[in-house]
């Protein structure tokens, strides 16, 4: 009797470990496909944007402020000398309006595909301008320069058909490029005065 269950053990051992190489194969293709698939996908990525995150639109008014200061020398004389400073003004749309249509898009390599993401938006905003008088309590004279319309885009390489902007009455086309550390990469227009 227990040879018998012996045998039975063995074989049953034996055909389980007959059933590992298949397995492993099995397995192992798994793993190549999951690799090539991982490449296909980093691939096809290259080729397109990674996700997108749009900040703004902000006015942005630049202003330098030149002024006298008072300042003590070493012998203790008092002088007037000239200084500026930034009184640079950022306006935020006091209502703003985002509508938009989401596309898809489907791209294939081999047994691989990948679905694309793609919207078209419109942004309506107004704002509500407040500026600085020209001259300052303190008798200094401001001086500003034509004010921008900036928007930060994570990726502008996602932009593909370029970006207009109306004002008033006039269209202006966006420059690239924020000209602001905050908003990071993204477009700007120049406003006319």
């Amino acid at each position: 009797m227990s040879r018998a269950i012996f045998w039975k053990l063995f074989s049953t051992t034996f055909i389980a470990l007959l059933l590992l190489v298949p397995l492993t194969l099995i397995k192992g293709k798994i793993y190549e496909r999951e690799m090539r698939r991982n490449s296909v996908e980093a691939e096809l990525a290259a080729t397109g944007v990674g996700s997108q995150r749009i900040a703004g639109p902000i006015l942005v008014v630049p202003c330098t402020e030149h002024y006298l200061e008072e300042v003590t020398d070493a012998k203790g004389n008092k002088q007037r000398e000239k200084r500026r400073r930034d009184c640079t003004q950022r306006f935020a749309p006091t209502d703003i309006k985002v509508s938009g249509a989401l596309a898809t898009e489907t791209r294939e390599r081999g047994i691989y595909s990948m679905l694309f993401y793609s919207t078209s938006l419109e942004v309506n905003g107004q704002f509500d301008i407040a500026l600085l008088p020209k001259q300052s309590a303190e008798g200094g004279v401001r001086e500003f320069e034509s004010a921008q319309l900036r928007i930060g885009v994570e990726d502008v390489r996602g932009i593909r058909d370029w970006v207009k902007l109306r004002w008033d009455e006039a269209t202006i086309a966006f420059a690239p490029g924020s000209n602001d550390a905050a908003l990071g990469t993204g477009i700007h227009a120049e406003l006319a005065d």
